[in-house]
């Protein structure tokens, strides 16, 4: 297995923090320039069946990772000294710096009181949204005159640290087995990286500007071998991306889990019934059971070509987030 860290340039406002979903679509249609069909679809069809191991993360500021707020809360809850100015805190700390994040994970572990002042010391990252109101001119559109316009808000995000400097620097992570189609696609990128930079729209609104990112870096970070990654007893992960649990694997009761209800399209309809999906959000805490649970499998992927006939049998909801391992 290879462990790749993509990083991007942010160009232009962002609406959205692109999520491991879009970006596991984003790494397949790249895919095509330097694997055939029969690869991609070879692979994707692993992926759904749980054969191919692929792990991608969504997209954060470089250098942090996701605060496991309600894991925090949850450990500190008898150890505040002030607990609203400690919540007005934590609730501001959207990203840690990830080298701090354990240290973080291991306060209170002695009998001291926890203050403002220790958690002050920390590196993290605030996600800012404001609001900017647009017109869609609905009458020159369809060029039907009489029809009203429609006005909507859109969502600008921005990124600052405990100071105020605003972050640019974003990453995201893959880990998937050697000479696997994004294997072979990521390895191509990173040479063409010595000579250009890689542009590319990961969002809405790409003809308007807004969620353009060029890819600067992939970094190499690490290479095990091809063989099932097996998680030990106790063993707890931050989990980085959109996961679509397997809860015969997870330790529920001693997981700290964040549930979010999608909002996109129905990723299937049978007999005029809508079904939506609930996914792991990231910040997550996962334990896994405590028997040898292959940690590639802790998520999974769901077969969505009846909601997409055009891809026939290659439609998939990319469910395997990334996770990284915590030292509590």
């Amino acid at each position: 297995m290879i462990t790749y860290e993509v990083k991007l340039k942010k160009i232009g406002e962002m609406t959205t923090l692109p999520d491991s979903q879009r970006l596991f679509g984003f790494l397949i249609n790249s895919s095509k320039k330097y694997c055939s069909e029969e690869e991609i679809s070879a692979f994707v069809k692993g992926v759904r069946e749980q054969k191919a191991k692929c792990m991608i993360s969504s997209v954060f500021p470089t250098g942090y990772y996701p605060t496991p707020k309600g894991f925090i809360i949850q450990k500190l809850e008898y150890k505040l000294e002030s607990a609203k100015n400690i919540y007005e805190i934590i609730k501001n700390m959207d990203f840690v710096e990830k080298n701090q994040l354990n240290k973080l994970l291991k306060l209170g572990e002695n009998r001291e009181k926890i203050d403002v002042k220790n958690l002050k010391e920390f590196e993290y990252i605030k996600k800012n949204q404001t609001f900017i109101q647009k017109f869609r001119l609905e009458n020159q559109i369809k060029e039907l005159p009489g029809i009203p316009n429609v006005a909507y808000s859109l969502p600008i995000l921005s990124f600052t640290n405990k100071v105020g400097d605003v972050q640019k620097e974003f990453s995201f992570f893959v880990k998937v087995e050697k000479e696997s189609c994004i294997s072979k696609c990521l390895e191509k990128m990173k040479k063409i990286l010595d000579k250009y930079e890689i542009p590319c729209f990961l969002g809405g609104k790409g003809s308007s500007g807004y969620n353009e990112y060029r890819i600067h870096c992939i970094e190499k970070l690490n290479e095990t071998e091809n063989k099932e990654y097996h998680a030990n007893i106790n063993k707890i992960y931050l989990n980085m991306g959109v996961l679509l649990p397997d809860f015969d694997k997870i330790d529920v009761k001693n997981s700290m889990m964040d549930i979010y209800t999608s909002d996109r399209k129905p990723f299937e309809i049978e007999n005029e019934i809508s079904k939506i999906i609930s996914f792991v959000t990231e910040g997550s805490v996962i334990k896994t059971k405590e028997d040898k649970t292959d940690i590639y499998k802790v998520g999974k992927s769901i077969d969505n070509s009846k909601y997409n006939p055009l891809y026939k049998k290659n439609a998939i909801i990319f469910g395997n987030s990334y996770l990284v391992k915590l030292e509590v």
